[in-house]
């Protein structure tokens, strides 16, 4: 009884907050939209009325599944999709997978904020903005693709989504908004594109799965605690590009620098330890690293 009271207030309040959005009933579902001179922005989709009859019944149970397994559609009204609004799905239990279909540039802030049910999500290479708090709190969210064209991670985008085990995060993305990726407890591997120049404060605050970090490009503008306790041990490893130094103890994580030194040199990667006071210049390590070398090959020889 509660289940189904939630669902009717829920409905009436998707139907309240889309009074003034044109309606279309397609797919099953019902979808409201504003029509601007750029295209439609979607505002939500519902299931329909109830089913009078056994026949209809059917109908709404091929409508739930269209809901959950929810497949944006490229055009509304006559008019291109071009945007998933703010809050357009928020809180919706409903939804398993979502793909939004090429043409949709924007998902809006907090569109599937709390779905809890929410397991994929596709978004297509059109997509260039990810509102902030856009999946916040989808627990279960495993898989993501956020396309080829997305240039900002936005504030508290991913923030909880605590089944998400791994993002590939695209070529050209610039920065990575404050607690973006914070909560994110099964988070375990991250790999910073080139292009990354800005990861703010807490973004990967509180992964605790968290164990490797590679940064592809340059050093980036990192804020406050942004790898603050994340798993213990997590290695950052460093492109080779110039702007990086190498900050390192005697031994690290119980490790002595030398052998250290030599997996460095073996990987040709820099270590970047960004707790560590006190900095030893890239060319230093890596002459470090092949003076050991030497000294191990001639001592094999002997």
């Amino acid at each position: 009884m509660r289940r189904i009271l939630a669902t009717a207030l829920a409905a009436a309040s998707f139907f309240q907050m889309a009074a003034n959005a044109d309606e279309t009933v397609l797919d099953g579902l019902v979808w409201r939209y504003d029509a601007t001179d750029g295209g439609a922005i979607i505002r939500g989709a519902a299931l329909p009325a109830p089913a009078p009859d056994v026949e209809n019944a059917a109908a709404g149970a091929s409508s739930t599944t269209a809901l959950e397994e929810l497949k944006v559609p490229a055009e509304l009204g006559g008019l291109a999709v071009v945007a998933i609004g703010d809050d357009a799905f928020n809180e919706n239990e409903r939804l398993r997978e979502v793909k939004v279909p090429e043409g949709v540039k924007r998902i809006g802030s907090r569109a599937f904020k709390d779905c809890r049910s929410l397991r994929s999500v596709k978004l297509p290479d059109s997509a260039t903005e990810i509102g902030d708090r856009a999946f916040s709190g989808c627990r279960a969210l495993k898989s993501v693709s956020l396309g080829s064209h997305v240039t900002n991670i936005a504030e508290r985008t991913f923030r909880d989504c605590r089944s998400l085990g791994s993002i590939d995060l695209p070529e050209c993305l610039a920065s990575i908004g404050e607690k973006a990726f914070a909560d994110c407890a099964a988070l375990h591997v991250v790999t910073v594109p080139h292009g990354v120049t800005n990861i703010a404060g807490w973004a990967f605050a509180d992964c605790a799965a968290l164990s490797t970090v590679v940064f592809l490009g340059a050093e980036p503008a990192v804020g406050d605690d942004a790898f603050a306790r994340v798993g213990e041990g997590c290695f950052f490893r460093a492109s080779a590009e110039e702007g990086w130094s190498v900050k390192i103890p005697g031994t690290w994580q119980g490790r002595n620098i030398v052998d250290l030194a030599i997996e460095t040199y073996r990987r040709t990667y820099l270590i970047f330890l960004p707790s560590i006071v006190g900095a030893i210049g890239t060319i230093a390590i890596l002459i470090l690293a092949i003076v050991l070398r030497e000294r191990k090959e001639d001592d094999d020889e002997m």
